[in-house]
């Protein structure tokens, strides 16, 4: 619904993981994919919001919360 980048980067600028530059250095490549439904962006923007404002590295609904699978 948007705005997961922008977590991520977020998070992992509040861990001290640095930011460096890689225009012209390394190729990037965006995957066409169609736009996805807008209808829960103010939320995302919300959580986004809280996420800046604070300090933490963790999402909190994140891989580690989810049950190990069963196979």
């Amino acid at each position: 619904m948007g705005l997961e980048d922008s977590d991520l980067a977020i998070r992992l600028i509040h861990a001290g993981v640095r930011r460096k530059d890689g225009r012209f250095a390394t190729g990037v490549f965006h995957l066409w994919h169609r736009e996805n439904d807008r209808a829960g962006f103010a939320g995302n923007q919300a959580r986004l919001d809280d996420v800046m404002c604070s300090d933490r590295i963790r999402a909190l609904r994140g891989l580690s919360t989810l049950a190990p699978a069963h196979a």
